[in-house]
């Protein structure tokens, strides 16, 4: 289940440490604050038909190579 809201407006403040091998950081301190902002599938594709772009097919794919494909 999300923790946050995928049409949440605004920026999203996390204060913990940003960690990229999906281990928690131990003994890593504190972390300054992180600044996530929530760009919606239709907000980037909306932008770029107003800009002039034709689009034949869309796909979208898992982005992690820790998920089961």
């Amino acid at each position: 289940m999300p923790v946050k809201s995928y049409f949440h407006q605004g920026a999203l403040i996390d204060m913990d440490p940003l960690v990229y091998d999906g281990i928690g950081a131990t003994g890593a301190g504190e972390a300054p604050p992180a600044h996530w902002l929530i760009h919606r599938i239709s907000d980037v594709l909306n932008g770029l038909i107003a800009a002039g772009l034709t689009l034949d097919s869309f796909e979208e794919y898992a982005d992690s190579n820790r998920e089961v494909h």
